[in-house]
């Protein structure tokens, strides 16, 4: 989840420091894991809000019973590892992979129908940091679409987990 400092301080009745004490806790003892927007700089990325996840999905089926979504999204942070997610007013993508002077959107839709409406978010970075090649994993569905020129492959989570 998305976390506004401001917001759970007011909520909560405690300083925004005090809050921000408490998820570095979490961080430092590998409860959760930090995800910073990206903006293409480390140092408007690590102004911006930040998006946290358990460290393991197995640590958010311990304390409840969440959306399956969601714990296909914290398995696919937890393999991949991505220390970035990327959003922009209602548009967003789940994780950035960036190595070696390349980058890769990654887009989580855990389901059998995908619609294009559904991956505005990868289209849109994808044009505003020139990306070739986008990623969306889902639960059944693969294919691989061309849209103006970028590659959005589609993959299997049981097919993307395997390589």
């Amino acid at each position: 989840m998305i976390i506004n400092l401001d917001e759970i301080s007011r909520e909560q009745g405690r300083s925004r420091q005090t809050i921000s004490n408490y998820l570095y806790y979490l961080r430092t003892c590998f409860v959760i894991k930090e995800l910073k927007n990206f903006k293409g700089s480390f140092k408007v990325s690590s102004r911006k809000l930040k998006k946290y996840y358990p460290i393991h999905p197995c640590v958010a089926l311990a304390l409840g019973k969440p959306d399956q979504g969601k714990v296909v999204e914290n398995l696919i942070q937890f393999v991949s590892q991505s220390d970035h997610f990327w959003r922009e007013s209602d548009k967003e993508t789940d994780f950035i992979l960036s190595k070696d002077n390349s980058i890769l959107p990654i887009e989580s839709k855990y389901s059998k129908h995908i619609r294009m409406r559904d991956i505005k978010g990868i289209i849109k970075f994808m044009d505003q940091f020139d990306v070739g090649t986008g990623l969306v994993i889902t639960e059944d569905y693969e294919a691989e679409k061309i849209d103006n020129g970028r590659i959005i492959r589609f993959v299997p989570l049981w097919k993307w987990m395997l390589k």
